[in-house]
């Protein structure tokens, strides 16, 4: 027989919170930056030049782990009779967060479906993007003894190969 297999990769979108924060943070360094170069300049001392590289260079730092460490996707795996999930962070970092059986999953619907609004006052772990272009899906299963509701962002080929696995249990937009 042959495997069911999809893949998709969904880039969330970025909250507005986290956006001005990372803009405060770079601006407030660069300010910073700027005004001990200055000092430094207008002291000509080495003693007072000599302490600003050390900072300028962990300045940068910090500033490019804030941005590099903002940049986060979430990779959905469905194979077989599983759906994997994994966070992938500045296109490097790879981290399997969660894995769920088919047979767990009580519903699989679009969020607005009126089958889904019984589990509305579920948690709901978001894994989709936000982007309004792509429908959002949500799983209700157990995660650790916990039933709630996982929001993703399933591809046509993903579903398809739900809707054979699940059957009545998935509901297509």
């Amino acid at each position: 027989m042959e495997s069911l297999y999809a893949e998709v990769v969904v880039k969330p979108k970025q909250s507005l919170s986290k956006k001005v924060i990372v803009a405060i943070v770079t601006v407030f360094l660069a300010l910073v930056t700027i005004s001990a170069v200055r000092i430094a300049f207008l002291q000509q001392s080495l003693f007072v030049i000599s302490c600003c590289a050390p900072m300028v260079i962990a300045i940068g730092a910090i500033t490019w782990y804030f941005n590099k460490s903002s940049k986060i996707e979430y990779e959905y795996i469905y194979c077989d009779d599983t759906i994997d999930i994994a966070r992938i962070r500045a296109k490097e970092k790879r981290k399997n967060i969660l894995r769920v059986e088919l047979d767990n999953i009580e519903l699989f619907a679009p969020i607005d479906a009126e089958e889904m609004t019984q589990y509305n006052r579920l948690a709901a772990v978001d894994y989709a993007s936000a982007k309004k272009e792509n429908p959002i899906y949500a799983m209700v299963t157990v995660v650790k003894g916990k039933k709630v509701r996982i929001l993703l962002e399933p591809s046509m080929k993903m579903l398809d190969g739900l809707s054979i696995k699940l059957g009545k249990k998935i509901i297509r937009k």
